[in-house]
């Protein structure tokens, strides 16, 4: 009775340190796979777009794919370029109000 108990105690701890290794190593390999995660999604969030410019002009496929990157990259670079303008004005004003309080 006692062996038997030590069997599965010791099955159940292989298991969960068997968990945590593999959890473990998901999360090291994790760091690897995320940039081709990413160029993924985007991949299949542009292809509608793609598809839609080839169908309506005439335009090849890699011509169309160049331009829907080209506007996508605009967009992202804008959205970051506005974005760091609008920290940085709300950095200087909690900074001057910083200077008012004291």
């Amino acid at each position: 009775m006692r062996m038997e108990r030590i069997k599965e105690i010791s099955k159940i701890i292989l298991f969960y340190l068997f968990i945590l290794i593999a959890v473990f190593a998901l999360l090291k390999l994790f760091m690897f796979y995320v940039p081709f995660l990413i160029g993924f999604i985007i991949a299949e969030l542009l292809e509608p777009a793609i598809k839609l410019i080839k169908n309506k002009t005439n335009l090849t496929r890699k011509s169309s794919s160049i331009l829907v990157l080209a506007i996508f990259f605009i967009i992202c670079i804008s959205i970051i370029l506005i974005s760091i303008v609008f920290l940085v004005s709300e950095a200087t004003d909690f900074l001057y109000s910083l200077n008012r309080i004291r």
